[in-house]
């Protein structure tokens, strides 16, 4: 029999709901089932997981969002319960046949974990997923006629290289303020004031970043702490761009033009602040 001849039957149809959480290198696995399963040598996780029903198109496809509960006490949703992770989560929801595991693995839904929220007084985890053919069907203006550069430093456009050691240190944290979010890292002064405001502290070998808001010699300030204490870890902060011509011009470089990076600008520094239409400029 066929997946879709076990799903229409009466008797036969036991299905088995696996769900895949990524979030960069980390994977959660889980099962609606009350014991653990093994599928191709992975496991899944008994967890009391539920989620909505799917919405499709006439062509099968998945417009909908889906809804996700679990406890929140899990791991994957444990993330989310005093601040939103830096890097985007994905979901996975993959279905066999218990009666007939020949019939193989199908995946039910694919995409982006939009939100979670913690209701029933802080006991139950909502998941808000959005499926990738709707992420990917909204429309994203490609640039914007602006002062600032539309490049994010270090993409392909901006060629800025941010594994260059004059870009980039790699140090450990002496100490962390937590009523301030000020963490001192070795060296950071070394490469003058401002040197990373606006670009980003990385930990874990990029697992996790934060934004540093501002820097004071040595100490920098984040946008948000990190889950664990970083005291006496090493971490990587990235330097930062304010996205103007001047900084692009004296601060950055690429080989193709080893004095400015002016040449891969992707802004409109020019533009007059004030409409030259109006009447009495």
């Amino acid at each position: 029999m066929t997946y879709d001849a076990y799903a229409s039957s009466v008797e036969d149809n036991r299905p088995v709901e696996l769900y895949v959480f990524t979030q960069g290198s980390d994977e959660f696995r889980y099962t609606d089932q009350p014991a653990d399963v093994v599928v191709s040598g992975l496991t899944y996780t008994a967890e009391a997981i539920s989620r909505s029903r799917l919405e499709e198109t006439r062509d099968s496809a998945i417009t909908g969002k889906l809804d996700i509960t679990v406890p929140s006490s899990n791991s994957f949703a444990s993330r989310f319960k005093k601040y939103t992770p830096a890097l985007r989560a994905t979901i996975s929801v993959r279905r066999y046949q218990r009666s007939d595991t020949s019939v193989g693995v199908i995946t039910v839904f694919e995409g982006f974990v939009g939100s979670v929220r913690f209701t029933q007084e802080g006991r139950v985890a909502a998941v808000t997923c959005i499926p990738a053919i709707q992420a990917q069907s909204r429309p994203i203006p490609r640039q914007s006629y602006q002062n600032s550069c539309n490049h994010v430093l270090g993409d392909s456009l901006c060629k800025v290289d941010l594994t260059d050691s004059r870009w980039r240190l790699s140090s450990p944290v002496t100490a962390f303020d937590s009523d301030t979010n000020k963490a001192t890292v070795t060296g950071a002064s070394a490469f003058g004031a401002d040197w990373w405001t606006g670009g980003v502290m990385e930990i874990g070998g990029g697992a996790d970043h934060r934004l540093i808001l501002a820097q004071d010699g040595d100490d920098v300030t984040l946008l948000l702490p990190f889950p664990e204490s970083i005291v006496g870890s090493t971490v990587v902060l990235l330097a930062g761009c304010d996205h103007s011509i001047t900084t692009c011009d004296t601060k950055f470089n690429t080989p193709a033009d080893p004095l400015s990076n002016v040449i891969n600008y992707c802004g409109f520094p020019f533009v007059p602040n004030k409409n030259p239409h109006e009447t009495g400029l």
